[in-house]
């Protein structure tokens, strides 16, 4: 993977992660130094949160577990895990109209130090409701074109006649 790309997604990731304790905080029953569960819906990221969350974890002591849920089943794998004792402290979600699904969970974060990092375009783009914000807009996304490269420059060649 590029290097820029997961430099982005690190920095992205480090942002959610302290919001995350931020604006929830731990759960009392876990350890003295907290915990967080973290539901990723990204499975060709989840080596590079799994790397986040382990430097997390050695700088601030912090127990960060982040789960994956396979391919296409995330919504059927919330719905259980937010129904049980011990659910995500923090989960992405695909877009603005997720929230609806999930809003019971969420607090506001416009009031976090993470929050106030945001520039006018990030804030921007959290979503809004009653001048709360309740989201922090990242994306990690990327596609290619593949091609055959003989193909093409034989097209191209049969174009420049």
């Amino acid at each position: 993977m590029n290097r820029n790309i997961t430099k982005i997604i690190a920095v992205a990731t480090a942002t959610v992660l302290t919001a995350s304790l931020a604006a929830c905080g731990g759960n009392s029953s876990d350890s003295e130094n907290g915990h967080v569960y973290f539901m990723n819906n990204k499975p060709e990221v989840v080596d590079q949160y799994k790397q986040l969350a382990e430097m997390y974890t050695k700088k601030t002591g912090v127990k960060v577990d982040v789960q994956t849920s396979a391919s296409g089943s995330y919504d059927t794998t919330m719905k259980s895990e937010l129904a049980k004792s011990n659910a995500p402290t923090m989960f992405n979600i695909s877009g603005f109209d997720q929230f609806a699904k999930y809003e019971n969970y969420v607090e506001p974060l416009q009031d976090t130090e993470v929050f106030k990092l945001l520039n006018d375009n990030g804030k921007a783009y959290s979503y809004t409701i009653d001048g709360k914000s309740y989201t922090l807009p990242y994306a990690a996304e990327w596609y290619g074109i593949i091609y055959n490269k003989k193909i093409i420059n034989d097209y191209c060649k049969k174009i420049m006649r």
